[in-house]
């Protein structure tokens, strides 16, 4: 859903505009076959329909605020309170209070949505006093990002397409420059999804996660904690919604990753378990490495790490341009080198091509001669400790880490409180150093 920034007054139809999109906005394919018109209308931002922003009636917020501006130029926010009380109060429903935002805007508070929405649709009272009346957009919409939108879709068509819990009002394409046009992003060769389920209290909708996976370009990655249990994940027992979960891999066609280590430290009342699954496509699953980290970092699961192998032939490398400095460069020299190196310099008519490289060759030189270059620093140095870190921070760290891997070899209620309790004297050692 597209959420216009800021308190921007709607138009006609209730929604906030962008500015239009210039001429230039199109997609490589789009471009091919269509003229500028056709790609201006096709990747324009589309919005539904009649829509009107209002207050959703099964909001239950302590106050609904309406924002007032004056159509003319009068400043309604300098306004006397008491005329503008009395101009509400009388002659609107509902009113709470009134506030002023600034000196061009107030904002008229109520209680209850049906009366916050009458106020909205009374037209006549807005022609009557000149007002422009509008609700702000972050009080009752959202933004929604999809990605992966092939080029070859409109607007309009994804705003079709598209299905949400919510009711969707507008679609707008994020564009990129390239050589000086705007063009629609395109998506890369694979299809990254991470999913999360609340353990309890939620019903797992299966058939909402299947839509989602069948709508995604192929090869692709699913990856996320869906609280599922099942052996085929490593799992020492399986419930209704791992048989759910792995249902659904196997309708999709995707390849489990896990290798049956567990991805959760456990304690005394839940044993380890591998709730965090990930799976691909089976075009990719011999280029993937799936493995658990040793360290929790102090979460109830270890970070779980996906190595995908992939052939660095199908992406443009840029290698980095040496960055001169121009503003300490040797003119002088400069001139002199120049002149005495083309002094002599003949141009071959029969073959231009070698004499330009020849040319640029000499000139490369004498620029490297007589212009100094920026130092570049690797991005890969170490950088240095904080200031509080000493051998002390070290052994607690150490002694934690010690403690967790021999309570993953030996998972007992011994060493599960022995980790805990070195874990506990890190953390507090660790707050009290960066305090001092």
């Amino acid at each position: 859903m597209f959420e216009p920034p800021g308190d921007t007054p709607p138009d006609d139809r209730g929604a906030c505009r962008p500015p239009p999109p210039k001429r230039h906005y199109s997609g490589d394919e789009v471009s091919r076959n269509n003229t500028s018109e056709d790609s201006d209308k096709y990747y324009k931002p589309y919005y539904k329909q009649g829509y009107t922003r209002v207050f959703p009636e099964s909001t239950s917020k302590g106050e609904y605020s309406v924002f007032v501006e004056s159509t003319k130029d009068t400043k309604l926010g300098n306004q006397n309170p008491i005329t503008l009380g009395s101009l509400f109060k009388n002659e609107v429903k509902g009113v709470k209070n009134i506030k002023r935002v600034n000196a061009n805007k107030v904002s008229v508070l109520f209680e209850q949505t049906i009366n916050a929405n009458a106020f909205l649709k009374n037209s006549d009272f807005h022609t009557k006093n000149d007002f422009k009346v509008y609700i702000p957009a972050r009080a009752v919409e959202t933004i929604g990002v999809v990605r992966f939108v092939p080029t070859s879709i409109s607007n309009e068509e994804l705003f079709k397409k598209l299905s949400s819990s919510h009711e969707i009002i507008g679609v707008r394409r994020f564009m990129k420059r390239v050589n000086g046009e705007r063009k629609p992003l395109d998506f890369g060769e694979l299809s990254i999804l991470c999913a999360y389920s609340p353990p309890r209290g939620s019903r797992f909708k299966c058939r909402r996660l299947k839509q989602i996976i069948d709508d995604l370009p192929t090869p692709m990655l699913l990856a996320g904690d869906l609280n599922a249990h099942h052996v085929a994940f490593g799992c020492r027992s399986t419930n209704s919604r791992g048989n759910d979960v792995y249902n659904l891999l196997d309708e999709c066609n995707l390849c489990i990753l896990n290798t049956g280590a567990y991805t959760t430290v456990g304690n005394i009342s839940h044993n380890q378990s591998a709730i965090d699954i990930a799976c691909v496509t089976p075009s990719i699953a011999p280029f993937c490495h799936w493995r658990v980290h040793d360290d929790p970092m102090g979460s109830y699961h270890y970070p779980t790490i996906c190595d995908i192998y992939l052939n660095a032939e199908k992406y443009e490398v840029n290698n980095p341009s040496d960055r001169y400095l121009y503003k300490k460069a040797n003119w002088t020299l400069f001139n002199s080198e120049t002149g005495k190196a083309f002094k002599e310099f003949s141009i071959n008519t029969s073959d231009p091509l070698s004499c330009y490289d020849k040319f640029i060759s000499i000139l490369n030189i004498i620029k490297d001669k007589c212009i100094p270059k920026a130092t570049r620093i690797s991005q890969y140095i170490n950088k240095k400790p904080v200031p509080w870190w000493d051998n002390e921070c070290a052994d607690a760290v150490k002694k934690s880490k010690d403690a967790l891997n021999y309570y993953r070899l030996l998972p007992s209620t011994e060493n599960f409180i022995k980790y805990k309790r070195l874990d506990a004297i890190k953390k507090k050692l660790l707050r009290q150093k960066k305090k001092e």
